[in-house]
């Protein structure tokens, strides 16, 4: 069975260039040398062959296409419908230009003309893989606000995306929290771990946190060593997400005035990132980070100084409400009257009565009496 060819989409500053991958081995970026040879430009074009270049028009379309990708912004039904109006000739008339171009690429073609019945399934397709594409990028936003709100260090530590995969693996924060740090780090990788203890080989280094970029940016012999430092740090930032006095005091506060629980604090997982950072630099060039315990006291300062803005912001905010909320109680609204058949006829005869009553009562002649 042949291989699979190998594509790569390079974006320009003028436009986007689709390159074939000759051969090459991932493996190979290990070594410094090889990572030198790719800017020799005889040694790169053995490694890759440029197969198509588009440019852009303008710097609009150049400004919009760069946007869409830093977004992930699919344009693929635009693509279907450009590729339908070039199919359908009877959309082109008076058009010299589309039909030149028609004609040009007529002399190249090699396919058949699609029929109506394809080209409905590969417009519904189109629509489907960028609706998809939409759908992912909405629950991607889902997971970073509720990251955020529950586990606010663990994201500013790992990422949300590996966060949330370990809570999930885990069960739930609590149980991710008990966790000690060795299990942490081959969380994800129990099928490889009893694999190596039943034929008794080497254990697995990582399991879910080799999608973070720290186990990616390290080299290959300190890669196990940067895995338990990164799970030692995620056990960390997990039980101060869970278990930490000012989770609780916020979440009494936010039951107090009503409102919606949140813990806004990510101060002590931007400052064991930096612990992993400069541990990772650490083993590079060999400069000395800072201990441990400088760096939980400067955390500790600095979350107490964030969350009391925090409080007071919210605090103003329950006053404000808990104001508006009173002042709706206390303003009455008159209650329109409704008016029915029966209290017509009823107020009718009341009017009547009450003109009758002041209409001046004839006097009656006295009779004269005979004789």
């Amino acid at each position: 069975m042949a291989e699979v060819p190998h594509y790569i989409l390079y974006e320009h500053a003028v436009g986007f260039a689709l390159l074939k991958v000759k051969e090459f081995e991932d493996a190979a970026l290990i070594i410094p040398e090889v990572d030198a040879s790719i800017a020799d430009v005889q040694k790169f074009n053995g490694i890759v062959k440029l197969v198509a270049f588009d440019p852009f028009k303008n710097t609009e379309a150049a400004l919009e296409n760069c946007n869409a990708l830093s977004e992930g912004i699919i344009f693929l039904t635009k693509q279907v419908c450009i590729i339908s109006e070039y199919f359908f000739l009877e959309i082109v008339d008076d058009d010299e230009e589309k039909a030149a171009e028609i004609i040009e690429s007529a002399r190249t073609s090699m396919g058949m003309d699609i029929s109506d019945m394809d080209l409905a399934n590969i417009e519904r397709f189109a629509s489907r893989v960028a609706s998809l594409a939409e759908y992912r990028q909405h629950l991607h936003e889902y997971i970073k606000d509720r990251m955020s709100s529950c586990a606010p260090s663990l994201s500013a530590l790992i990422g949300e995306q590996v966060g949330a995969r370990l809570i999930s693996h885990a069960g739930s924060l609590t149980n991710l929290a008990k966790y000690p740090s060795s299990t942490v780090q081959i969380l994800g990788a129990e099928k490889a771990l009893f694999r190596a203890l039943k034929t008794r080989s080497a254990t697995p280094k990582y399991g879910l946190l080799f999608h973070s970029s720290f186990i990616g940016r390290a080299s290959a012999k300190n890669k196990g060593r940067i895995s338990r430092f990164l799970a030692n740090k995620c056990t960390i930032a997990s039980r101060i997400d869970c278990f930490s006095e000012v989770r609780r005091l916020f979440k009494l506060f936010c039951i107090f005035y009503n409102l919606k629980f949140e813990v806004p604090v990510s101060t002590f997982g931007e400052f064991l990132r930096e612990q992993v950072e400069e541990r990772l630099k650490y083993f590079e060039t060999g400069e000395l980070p800072q201990k441990n315990l400088d760096v939980m006291v400067k955390a500790q300062e600095e979350a107490k100084d964030v969350q009391g803005k925090v409080l007071k912001k919210r605090k103003k905010a329950a006053k404000k409400a808990r104001k508006i909320m009173e002042d709706l109680a206390n303003t009455t609204v008159e209650e329109p009257v409704i008016v029915t058949e029966t209290d017509k006829k009823k107020k009718k005869r009341s009017i009547e009565a009450e003109v009758e009553e002041e209409k001046p009562k004839k006097k009656k002649k006295a009779k004269k009496e005979v004789e």
